[in-house]
């Protein structure tokens, strides 16, 4: 499974949304959990965005199956 990077931006090269942008936001001092904003993939399909409980990051990563390049010098 790919390292979870929240903050930077990424590219999913597996799973669902298989060419999309990925960018997480840690809301968990607000809600409790993350905001998954999936971004447009080079033909401009957009995927949306989303929350999961903090607790549930890593399923969802699972989940969904992806695999994540993460922008060059992103941090974990």
């Amino acid at each position: 499974m790919t390292s979870i990077q929240i903050g930077p931006t990424g590219r999913i090269t597996s799973g669902r949304w298989t060419g999309q942008t990925i960018k997480i936001e840690d809301d968990s001092s607000e809600t409790g959990g993350y905001y998954l904003y999936i971004g447009p993939d080079q033909l401009g399909v957009q995927g949306g965005d989303f929350w999961v409980e903090a607790d549930d990051l890593e399923a969802t990563f699972q989940r969904f199956g992806w695999e994540v390049e993460w922008s060059e010098g992103a941090g974990s």
